[in-house]
């Protein structure tokens, strides 16, 4: 897909070669991946103004968003989401993923890949 997958310490699962095989991630070294210290940094990389935030408090759904190619899409951690000072004062650029009201949330794999493909399909990259 071409995304690009960037970390913010401190990440909650560990590099180590043995526990990423172990869990079933054996292409981990095909990733296009960065690890950065803090959120200042990110966003000193990469441009704000390009950024979704992923929440399921968020009002707008995921694709009612115009997306397009050079968009970040931020997502919190599984247990707890995105901290309120990263996510509040940007809440005219949060999405959600729709869920019953029985479903609580989606894991985060499930997120990104949904998110994912819907970046795709609205960019046009498998035409």
């Amino acid at each position: 897909m071409g995304a690009k997958l960037w970390i913010v310490e401190p990440a909650s699962f560990s590099f180590e070669e043995r526990r990423l095989r172990r869990a079933g991630l054996d292409y981990w070294q095909h990733l296009d991946i960065e690890r950065v210290p803090n959120w200042e940094t990110l966003t000193s990389k990469l441009d704000p103004a390009r950024f979704f935030f992923l929440s399921k408090f968020a009002k707008r759904h995921l694709w009612d968003a115009p997306m397009s190619v050079g968009d970040v899409f931020v997502f919190g951690r599984e247990t707890s989401g995105l901290p309120s000072h990263i996510m509040d004062p940007h809440d005219e650029r949060a999405l959600r993923l729709p869920t019953t009201e029985k479903v609580r949330s989606l894991n985060l794999a499930t997120t990104a890949g949904i998110v994912l493909y819907e970046h795709v399909r609205q960019c046009s990259y498998l035409s």
